[in-house]
């Protein structure tokens, strides 16, 4: 698995230093707990990921409008994807890049000022993570398209720690060579995890 926890802080010091440069209307915070979330990808889709804050407030004279963004560099062909469906109660959201394959951590515990924690490519033999649902104890459920050399054969679905780390796995292989794991939904009645195959590399025929 790879970490990229340098790039965190060099990210958090540049916010930082644009957010001082802001004039004290241009910083105004909406009320508590009024903001959406935009995880995009910038127009030519090669060098940017942006997590944008947008006030989400009725009743304020900045609603909706962008309030301030977490550049996320990246090196290749970028594809901003998917991300939590809910914002976890720990303040850390996943959020995918599916043309790098990596998987960001951003702390958005003040909305002012995201932070960039930690990012992954794979868990063990996993590659190419997609989707993601949690669990009551901040655990994240993981679906992974591909597995092994060359990322050709089947992936699966992994638990993931709060911190990416891979807690256990499970392959996709028994169901077949052209399974793709794509979104999940768990059924904690069932004691089970409903997944769809799509994929997303156009290698295979979708199922």
């Amino acid at each position: 698995m790879r970490h990229r926890s340098a790039d965190a802080a060099l990210l958090a010091s540049a916010l930082g230093l644009l957010l001082l440069a802001c004039s004290p209307e241009e910083a105004q915070e909406p009320a508590a707990g009024e903001y959406l979330f935009v995880w995009t990808t910038d127009a030519d889709s090669v060098d940017l990921n942006f997590m944008a804050v947008v006030d989400a407030d009725p009743g304020s004279p900045r609603y909706g409008d962008v309030l301030t963004t977490l550049p996320v560099p990246t090196e290749g062909r970028i594809r901003g994807h998917h991300t939590e469906h809910r914002m976890p109660e720990g303040g850390v959201l996943f959020a995918n890049d599916f043309g790098t394959g990596e998987t960001y951590l951003i702390d958005l515990r003040d909305p002012m000022v995201p932070v960039l924690v930690d990012a992954f490519t794979n868990a063990g033999s996993l590659d190419s993570p997609h989707s993601f649902e949690r669990f009551g104890d901040g655990s994240v459920l993981a679906t992974f398209q591909t597995s092994g050399a060359g990322s050709g054969a089947p992936g699966g679905i992994a638990r993931l720690d709060q911190q990416g780390r891979m807690l256990a796995s499970s392959s996709a292989a028994p169901g077949g060579e052209g399974i793709r794991p794509y979104s999940l939904a768990i059924v904690p009645e069932l004691d089970r995890v409903v997944t769809g195959s799509a994929d997303m590399r156009g290698v295979v025929d979708s199922r």
